[in-house]
């Protein structure tokens, strides 16, 4: 009989998405990463608990950041972005991710994102609009500020996607990598 912490150990790599289930979503998430860089006016990064290695078995989504053009937006300042209802927005974006034809079965609306749920597989993309003071044409850098919808205040919230990934990163580092053990037990 090993001790709790060996147990824990034990069960957090049983947990562990497979390498099977991380190849089938890099596969997913590049193809529809392609579609929009292609087809829409914006830069992508992948960011979630797949991102920051704290996700579980079965892998069943994948969050995927779009910081889009002020144009693409209709925004150019934090103020005029306040002015477009999170929901309206997040529908003006379904309306466009339909035009690319990503194979999927659905296109649904969530809190801070849209959900491409595919046919066939429990497995969805979440594709989460992003909006900064800076505009992607000028940088590829997402180590900044973003703002995204929240439909259920009727709000734009700030996040740092990159900034967060990088001090989990650090943490976990700093406590022999069982940060991110502990995260997936939970």
């Amino acid at each position: 009989m090993g001790t709790a912490a060996n147990r824990l150990e034990e069960i957090s790599s049983s947990i562990m998405p497979t390498d099977k289930e991380i190849q089938n979503a890099r596969d997913r998430v590049q193809e529809v990463r392609d579609k929009i860089e292609n087809g829409l006016d914006c830069k992508t990064y992948i960011s979630g608990s797949y991102k920051k290695f704290t996700g579980v078995s079965p892998l069943n989504d994948v969050d995927l950041f779009i910081w889009f053009s002020k144009p693409t937006l209709r925004a150019n300042t934090l103020k005029e972005l306040k002015t477009i209802n999170p929901q309206n927005g997040l529908n003006r974006l379904k309306s466009r991710i339909k035009k690319l034809e990503i194979p999927h079965f659905q296109i649904r609306l969530q809190d801070h994102s849209l959900g491409l749920k595919y046919e066939g597989i429990d497995f969805t993309i979440d594709l989460i609009p992003a909006f900064s003071a800076d505009d992607p044409k000028n940088s590829s850098n997402f180590d900044r500020l973003f703002h995204i919808p929240e439909v259920s205040t009727d709000n734009w919230i700030k996040t740092e996607p990159e900034s967060d990934q990088r001090r989990l990163a650090k943490l976990n580092n700093e406590n022999k990598k069982k940060l991110n053990k502990i995260i997936r037990l939970f």
